[in-house]
């Protein structure tokens, strides 16, 4: 099943111009739909007893499902049974809900927390987010939500998704599932937060910065992908230069250098109006990627210099995923400036081919700028589809200027809102 995107609005004044008009299943007003249903006052909302442990409320197209639990070595863990799962997804379906969110009834309890559901009953609920795009959910307390972009496959008789505060970083785990397909969004994040640096890092004794880090401003909500066991800390992760301050470029700029997409051209200077060249775009998708090992052995293009070393494993990554294709057979060109219809068609490619998004367009370029007839064939889906998503914008007058060159200034604002999108 192809994956939709996840928009996030970045900071200050951030407003897509398409943004709205592609069909997203994943938005961040879901997540604020889940959190306003929960921390509503009790008696404003009108609770169905399922069971006398179970019991559901919908409010605005959102269920939320609560579940008594038994805490058990410190963990509050609720056990849905087959029998009240059957009649939330009947509740579910009656009532033509998007979302449905599952959570322990400990509201006025601070241990970890776990929830636990059969086998049989995750068929269900993947049949039923396959069949009516509903998007399922677990509401931890604590302002913590973990949507799937897909219901885990069950391995075991259970499947069991815990989080909690372990003795020094919160934790999700899960156990009896195959793969995890989700993304975490944390309520609250910018309260203690600069909204433009707030990251995320992984746990593993050192910690590493993740660099799918979103931040939705409207909502004040982290958001981050989660694919398994995870231990995390959220910090800020300022890097400052010297020739962005005040510029309409400095919060994306902010954001991606946090994330270790984009680093200065020396010490002090980012260096916002220099042009990007096709080796740096392949290197910030294989950063943002976690610079993935690369498998192939042999090398495509003779055109690579040994001074362009920092850049080898992108290209041949990039190379060997279909996501950038040389000039010729035989050359890449790394010194050569990128264009815009580049850029889109290498994020297109890195987006629908790599992640696995959708790639449905349904607007005509035509239709609002009066250059998009100088689009190459090549890079006319890409560009759709970058425009649509709200991943690029015009610059001014009706002019979307696909021959023209990207600067670093561009292309940070353009990784910002890819970051907040593949999440």
């Amino acid at each position: 099943m192809k994956k939709k995107l996840l928009i996030l609005c970045l900071v200050v004044a951030t407003v897509l111009a398409f943004g709205s008009m592609g069909a997203l299943a994943a938005d961040l007003s879901d997540a604020a739909k889940v959190d306003t249903v929960i921390q509503a006052d009790p008696s404003n909302i009108t609770e169905i007893e399922i069971s006398a442990d179970c019991k559901y409320a919908i409010e605005n197209g959102t269920m939320v499902v609560t579940h008594n639990g038994v805490d058990a070595q410190g963990v509050f863990t609720a056990t849905f049974t087959d029998d009240e799962m059957n009649k939330v997804l009947e509740a579910a379906a009656a009532n033509d809900v998007d979302v449905v969110a599952f959570m322990t009834n400990a509201y006025s309890q601070q241990p970890a927390e776990a929830i636990s559901i059969s086998k049989a009953s995750m068929e269900k609920l993947a049949a039923l987010e396959e069949s009516d795009g509903v998007m399922v959910c677990s509401a931890m307390m604590g302002g913590t939500y973990l949507y799937f972009h897909e219901v885990p496959v069950c391995t075991g008789d259970n499947f069991v998704m815990g989080i909690g505060l372990g003795e020094e970083t919160p934790y999700i785990n899960f156990d009896g599932a195959e793969t995890v397909n989700a993304y975490a969004v944390l309520a609250g994040g910018g309260e203690d937060f600069n909204e433009t640096t707030v990251i995320v890092e992984y746990v593993d004794g050192v910690g590493s910065v993740l660099t799918k880090t979103g931040y939705d401003s409207e909502y004040d909500m982290i958001a981050f992908p989660v694919t398994g066991d995870i231990s995390f800390l959220v910090d800020d992760n300022i890097v400052t230069f010297n020739d962005i301050s005040g510029k309409w470029f400095e919060p994306y700029v902010n954001f991606v250098a946090a994330r270790g997409i984009m680093n200065g051209m020396d010490q002090d200077s980012f260096s916002p109006d220099t042009n990007l060249t096709r080796a740096m775009m392949v290197t910030m998708l294989y950063r943002l990627e976690g610079e993935p090992t690369v498998s192939a052995t042999e090398y495509p293009f003779t055109d690579v210099p040994e001074a362009y070393n920092w850049a080898k494993d992108a290209i041949l990554w990039a190379a060997q995923e279909g996501i950038a294709r040389g000039m010729t057979d035989t050359t890449f060109e790394p010194e050569r400036n990128l264009t815009r219809e580049q850029a889109a068609t290498f994020i297109y490619r890195y987006c629908t081919d790599y992640l696995g998004y959708d790639e449905t367009t349904t607007i005509d370029l035509a239709d609002y700028f009066k250059d998009a007839a100088q689009i190459g064939t090549y890079a006319q889906a890409a560009m759709t589809w970058c425009v649509e998503y709200g991943i690029m914008e015009g610059i001014g007058d009706n002019q979307l200027a696909p021959q023209g060159t990207c600067t670093r200034a561009q292309m940070a604002t353009i990784f910002s809102r890819v970051i907040n999108a593949t999440i």
